[in-house]
């Protein structure tokens, strides 16, 4: 695993001063991108931290990136995204080999439409980057709703 676990390089950091000069203020697109940067890099932070071994170091093998919104041909018809999973999943054969890394983008607008609420937002957050971490590792639609049914519902009796 190398210092820049998120994949966001030199450049980016560089990028995003820790303490901006009064004089020349930031445009408050860069503070609510940088914001929600916090949010999904603390978020995935506390899953790794949740993950035993070896998912939690595999999860420093995906890069996580923040975007504004999907392009239009990713929106589903008559939904929203909130963050996608690109790559070959972890269960899958050669996924070692794999020629492009696996890429977890999460959007910052539909989650601030959505979730006007701070803390709303930062549990939403948290719950996309989880539902695209389960892609990461293998599992389908089917069945992250089924285990998002449970955690809601509590184990079957």
């Amino acid at each position: 695993m190398t210092d820049d676990p998120y994949g966001l390089g030199a450049g980016d950091a560089a990028a995003r001063p820790e303490d901006p000069d009064p004089a020349h203020p930031r445009d408050p697109e860069d503070a609510a991108r940088d914001a929600f940067a916090d949010l999904v890099f603390g978020a995935v932070d506390a899953l790794r931290a949740q993950l035993q071994e070896p998912y939690a170091s595999q999860l420093g093998e995906v890069a996580f990136v923040t975007e504004d919104e999907p392009r239009p041909e990713q929106r589903p018809p008559g939904g929203t995204l909130y963050g996608l999973f690109e790559g070959v999943p972890r269960n899958r054969y050669g996924a070692d080999l794999a020629v492009i890394p696996a890429r977890i983008t999460v959007y910052r607008r539909p989650h601030e439409w959505m979730f006007r609420d701070p803390a709303a937002r930062a549990v939403a957050v948290a719950s996309t980057v989880r539902h695209e971490v389960a892609h990461y590792f293998g599992t389908d639609e089917a069945g992250i709703r089924a285990i998002e049914r449970e955690n809601r519902s509590g184990p079957p009796r």
